[in-house]
């Protein structure tokens, strides 16, 4: 369990600090529960996030999952230990955006 704990709070760390440079904030400034839309990341900083993801842990990230995972703290957590947070509150899973929408900007 440590090592899950550990590796979703390195991975939080990256992701404060990535979306931190990707909307020009301080990384004090990312709040990692608060939406990456409401931080300011549009869609294309969300592509390329994911982007950067697949880069730093050296595996396929599915760019849909800055929709389905819409928080820094959610998104770490899925990825590395696959957890669902709907799953776990007993809701049905976020469905993927539809196609043609995007983050608002």
């Amino acid at each position: 369990m440590t090592d899950a704990v550990d590796g979703v709070s390195e991975l939080r760390a990256w992701l404060i600090e990535e979306v931190a440079r990707r909307t020009a904030a301080d990384p004090w400034q990312v709040d990692p529960a608060v939406p990456f839309t409401a931080l300011g990341l549009t869609s294309r900083g969300a592509t390329e996030l994911t982007g950067a993801l697949e880069i730093h842990m050296g595996r396929p990230v599915p760019t849909l999952l800055a929709w389905q995972y819409p928080t820094i703290d959610t998104l770490a957590r899925h990825l590395v230990t696959g957890a669902h947070p709907a799953a776990a509150a007993g809701r049905a899973p976020v469905a993927a955006a539809p196609a043609g929408r995007s983050f608002p900007r």
